[in-house]
């Protein structure tokens, strides 16, 4: 490893120990095991000490170390968060679908806002139409009537 990369990886690694996600457990490899969550049906919440070089720095490959950090929840506990989860995976599929029907709804709105602009230019137009018509008409009706006299 070069230099460079190791001084890299070393600020990065004294980060991630001062975010406390870090402990000193260290893996096979040799290398500070991070603190990461485990999200499986079975231990929800649960945190478990991985292999540190995994997809940190070999792209996945890591020596297989794993260790759990802390006790197993009670069967109740674990049974509410994987609820929760699936609660908030609807909701989250619920907000998607509801964002996209905003966004027609949007796209809809600002279409009608062209049309009525077109129908107010319509407007327009035919106001100016009636006053000449209207002009027309007492022009007319006056020619008409001083050739009656």
């Amino acid at each position: 490893m070069s230099n460079s990369s190791s001084s890299a990886s070393s600020s990065s690694f004294a980060l991630r120990r001062e975010l406390e996600l870090w402990d000193d457990v260290v893996c096979y490899c040799g290398e500070l095991a991070p603190i990461l969550p485990q999200w499986s049906g079975v231990h929800p919440g649960r945190q478990y000490y991985g292999c540190g070089t995994y997809k940190y720095r070999t792209g996945g490959k890591n020596c297989g170390f794993f260790e759990w950090a802390n006790e197993e929840m009670p069967l109740r506990s674990r049974i509410v968060i994987n609820r929760l989860r699936e609660q908030n995976g609807d909701m989250l599929r619920e907000i998607e679908a509801l964002m996209i029907v905003e966004e027609k709804l949007m796209e809809e709105n600002n279409l009608l806002k062209e049309e009525v602009q077109v129908l107010q230019g319509c407007k327009r137009d035919l106001k100016r139409a009636v006053r000449l018509l209207l002009c027309c008409v007492i022009f007319f009706v006056s020619v008409m009537i001083m050739s009656m006299l």
